[in-house]
């Protein structure tokens, strides 16, 4: 990115991480949910077919862990490491 923003003429000043914490609940549900080779995931399907007890156990407890706001301490520990999902550039003109 420094390099593309100095042949814009622009000069890279800071680079940070923004983690959703939304988007980590959703990853995890897609951990738990994982369909196998061929088969489609429920977890995008509108009427939530094919869904087995147990996934939906762990999803209960995924959304319980959400709203507790304990991923978003992790999403925020993540973005204070500089580990985090989504880049913020901020450039500036020399």
């Amino acid at each position: 990115m420094r390099q593309a923003a100095e042949q814009a003429g622009l000069e890279l000043t800071e680079v940070r991480t923004v983690t959703s914490s939304e988007w980590l609940l959703y990853q995890w549900i897609h951990l738990v949910t994982y369909p196998r080779q061929g088969e489609p995931s429920w977890f995008w399907s509108p009427d939530k077919s094919g869904q087995m007890f147990h996934q939906k156990v762990l999803v209960r407890f995924l959304s319980l862990v959400h709203k507790t706001k304990i991923d978003h301490w992790i999403t925020r520990l993540f973005d204070g490491l500089s580990i985090g999902d989504n880049f913020v550039f901020v450039l500036k003109k020399p």
